[in-house]
């Protein structure tokens, strides 16, 4: 089963398509930072030291030039720091946190957030720039996200000003444009977003050259960008830039790989690329692990990646692993109720879903849509995943009327943060499609797979596995119509997309030659009614079951084709196994008995 998922970071970041979990702003997903920091200002001998006691969080320490600050920053707490700047003065404040996770602030004069940055047990220093638009009083907060330590302590230091170059000032523009576009693709204004990213990346190349690190910090976001608009091959280009200057800048394994081997990880996720996306996740998990530990936060958006792909090949024994892997770092790190929790567990209960423990998933989907609702509100743009995946428990079970307004919610989210060509909402176009397919509703049904496929073709290109879901689909809607020659024509359409795509053993290509199998059982059956004098010849007297003739197939079992034909399992992908038509064949018999009922149709 194509399952209509999708996944949020652990830390409320962007989201990509599917299950991919993507790692979109330094601050937005886990202790780990976008920029490549220069040694700190602090670093080797220095004046001495002030320090500041624990303060609360509504006061505010000013800064001194060229005179380090020690602050002891309690867990959960804001902490803001003051400096003078006159128009057009440069200045940068260094930051070490000594191992504490925290987010830091940039503001203007008048106290709104104009850059952010993250320092965290693996990269400690960090650097902020500015320059000044007007004169007066800029300020820097800081706020502590460490897991178990309670304070922690972090020494700012004040560069003293100078006036700024132009230089400065393009390198200024930059990073306002930077921020503007992870702030605007984090609010889902993705052409205003790609636009400023665009800019952004425009300057830094032409004041800091093509293989800055900077440079590579911008493509990522610009990739993110790309990703979250389905701009696959874009993306998967600007992400593979940017891992070039990354391991030239950073070496082997850093954060900043680590992320933009996820991120290209989910683009060959959803290119329907499967041992590419595999071999890019397992490299940026790898990458993790060295980097950060075993149990690190941003490590559950690999595992969700991880799981997704084994997912999406029926593998579902490893995608458990991986993501009960997750879950446990989410929920040790966060505690049960965080709202990241959720997109894993509706996860899990997709593939509980397509494992058949419909109750199991039915439990897990309530779950995550609870934790959001709850802690989000009724609206949250990452309802959209568990709404979709309880319904689909639901609707498995049989209860459509319990899961149609789930799909109904679930699409009005997608359109509204997503816009109307996304491929999520083609994914939610399909699950009403289907609820309208299951009535009989055949008209209102085919309407809405067209418009999916429309909206896949469009965003993922004509070879990609979920264009191949559309016309099998639409192959079953002819079937259940009664329009064979267009429902064959359909699914030898998916089937030609999923074996080059997926390869001819791939549980979604046996779904596909299942459907061939049926409609050829049941189309000669129902022409036959038809042609009468020629009935005879399409069907074998001797084989009790109708098997057709010459045609080499294993009859399909009983309750299984049951099943098929109520439509309850028409959106699932069975292993061959499973489905027990491993040794299914199309034979070109069926083809010829096809012809001869045709002619006196």
């Amino acid at each position: 089963m194509m399952r209509s998922i999708r996944s949020y970071s652990l830390v409320t970041g962007l989201v990509a398509r599917r299950t991919c979990a993507v790692f979109a702003a330094a601050w937005a997903l886990s202790p780990f930072s976008l920029a490549v920091c220069p040694p700190p200002l602090f670093q080797g001998s220095s004046p001495a030291t002030q320090a500041v006691p624990e303060q609360d969080q509504r006061e505010v320490t000013i800064l001194e030039p060229g005179k380090p600050l020690e602050s002891r920053i309690a867990r959960g707490k804001k902490y803001g720091y003051k400096f003078e700047l006159s128009q057009r003065q440069y200045a940068a404040v260094a930051i070490d946190c000594q191992g504490a996770a925290a987010i830091i602030r940039l503001l203007d004069t008048a106290g709104t957030e104009i850059d952010r940055s993250f320092v965290s047990a693996q990269s400690v220093n960090r650097r902020i720039e500015i320059v000044a638009e007007t004169t007066g009083r800029y300020g820097v907060e800081l706020e502590n996200k460490s897991g178990p330590v309670p304070t922690e302590t972090c020494t700012i230091l004040l560069s003293e000003p100078r006036p700024a170059s132009e230089k400065d000032h393009q390198l200024q523009q930059a990073r306002t444009l930077a921020f503007k576009a992870e702030i605007l693709s984090g609010a889902g204004k993705y052409p205003e977003a790609l636009e400023s990213a665009q800019k952004a990346l425009e300057l830094r190349q032409r004041e800091l050259g093509p293989e800055d690190a900077l440079v590579g910090n911008s493509l990522f976001t610009l990739g993110n960008v790309y990703l979250a608009t389905a701009d696959l091959p874009e993306a998967e280009a600007v992400y593979q830039r940017a891992l070039k200057i990354q391991v030239k800048t950073t070496g082997p394994a850093s954060d900043s790989i680590f992320k933009t081997l996820n991120n290209l990880g989910a683009v060959y996720a959803q290119k329907g690329e499967p041992d590419k996306a595999k071999l890019s996740l397992q490299r940026a998990l790898e990458a993790g692990e060295k980097v950060f530990g075993a149990e690190a936060p941003a490590l559950a958006n690999s595992l969700v990646n991880l799981a997704n792909v084994y997912d999406d090949e029926a593998d579902y024994g490893k995608a458990i692993t991986y993501y009960e892997r997750a879950m446990a770092i989410a929920e040790k790190t966060f505690g049960p109720d965080y709202p990241g929790l959720a997109t894993i567990v509706a996860n899990l209960a997709g593939v509980y879903s397509e494992k058949g423990d419909y109750q199991k998933a039915e439990s897990l989907g309530q779950r995550a849509v609870s934790i959001l609702e709850r802690t989000s509100g009724p609206e949250d743009r990452r309802l959209g995943v568990p709404l979709e995946n309880l319904a689909d428990a639901y609707r498995l079970e049989g209860a459509i009327d319990k899961a149609e307004p789930l799909y109904k919610r679930a699409l009005k989210i997608f359109e509204k943060t997503q816009g109307p060509e996304h491929p999520l909402v083609a994914d939610a176009l399909t699950n009403l499609a289907d609820i309208d397919h299951d009535r009989h509703d055949f008209a209102t049904a085919e309407a809405l797979y067209r418009r999916a496929l429309a909206i896949r073709e469009k965003k993922l290109g004509a070879g990609h596995p979920d264009v191949a879901l559309s016309f099998d689909h639409l192959g079953t809607l002819f079937r259940d119509r009664g329009d064979f020659d267009r429902a064959e024509d359909f699914y030898r359409k998916a089937l030609a997309i999923r074996e080059k795509a997926l390869g001819p053993e791939h549980p979604d290509v046996v779904n596909t030659l299942t459907n061939l199998s049926t409609l050829q059982m049941a189309g000669p059956r129902a022409r036959a009614s038809r042609c009468g004098q020629h009935s005879h010849q399409l069907i074998d007297p001797s084989n009790g079951d109708g098997q057709l003739r010459g045609s080499g197939r294993v009859p399909v079992a009983g309750h299984r084709y049951q099943r098929a034909q109520r439509r309850s399992e028409s959106p699932c992908r069975l292993g061959a196994a499973e489905a027990g038509l491993s040794e299914t064949v199309v034979t070109p018999a069926e083809s010829s008995d096809h012809a001869e009922c045709e002619s006196c149709a």
